[in-house]
């Protein structure tokens, strides 16, 4: 078995990772990929990089989606049997590795949870919202919970017949949309006997930036691709929840006006 490990980063030296230190930097891997999506004025301290580095840098921030697709056509010419998807600010045990090595299973991955110890993925629906659950690890149907992107360990193969993530969805949604492609190709996955921890930061205030980063999420909504009306209509709804949320942290009106006027909207920052 080998595992071809792509790790995403974003305005961050390598080292200054702790998934790399703490993880990636600890698994007997021959290669492994680092997807720098940082602009141009950000310099990567290349002597950071070990030899086994593959380093591919996109001053464009072409998203996610592109990084993994370059990673499943690396592992596919050089014949890995798996890619494990990575960011730069997921926390895996190394023993994590080891049982994805250990596994038959086509799709697998850790149980995540906060840093507060709440469940992050898995999600399922529950009442209308996305949650995240504790489960035990084992078998489950991809058609009742989802999985996020870091963690993921995906047979190549299964990879490149599922076509890959939508490159046009770029970070938001971009897992759940890859979940979809997977669900024409498969139903289960595994869920490893491991624990992941996510820094996810919910609390930032300043208008502005949550702005740039809302016309992102909406960008990834808006290429969202759904087979059915019912999929995309729990797209629209996360999207109007995620806008409500941020109306009422910020006492701003910009995310709703823009979710109402599109690209005719365009804001005015002091």
């Amino acid at each position: 078995m080998r595992i071809f490990p792509v790790i995403v980063i974003y305005k961050i030296n390598l080292g200054d990772s702790e998934c790399y230190r703490i993880f990636l930097s600890q698994l007997p891997v021959d290669h492994f990929m680092v997807y720098d999506n940082s602009p141009e004025d950000f310099v990567q301290n290349m002597d950071e990089l070990p030899e086994k580095a593959i380093y591919l840098r996109d001053v464009t921030n072409g998203g996610v989606s592109v990084a993994y697709n370059a990673a499943a056509n690396y592992a596919c010419e050089h014949a890995y049997d798996r890619i494990l998807l990575l960011d730069q600010d997921t926390i895996f045990p190394v023993s994590m590795y080891y049982e994805m090595m250990r596994c038959d299973s086509e799709v697998c991955a850790p149980q995540v949870v906060l840093k507060k110890g709440m469940p992050f993925s898995p999600t399922a629906w529950h009442h209308g919202m996305l949650r995240g659950v504790a489960l035990s690890a084992g078998q489950y149907s991809l058609r009742d919970y989802m999985l996020i992107n870091s963690g993921l360990c995906v047979s190549t193969e299964l990879f490149l017949r599922a076509g890959g993530y939508n490159e046009k969805v770029k970070l938001d949604f971009a897992d759940f949309q890859f979940m979809h492609r997977l669900l024409a190709v498969t139903d289960s996955f595994c869920l490893l006997n491991a624990v992941a921890e996510q820094d996810f930061s919910n609390d930032k205030t300043d208008v502005k930036v949550l702005y740039g980063r809302y016309c992102m999420y909406i960008e990834g909504a808006r290429h969202y691709q759904a087979d059915k009306m019912k999929d995309k209509l729990k797209i629209l709804w996360l999207v109007l929840l995620h806008t409500l949320a941020l109306t009422k942290r910020t006492l701003s009106m910009v995310f709703l006006k823009k979710l109402l006027l599109g690209d005719r909207y365009v804001p005015f920052f002091d």
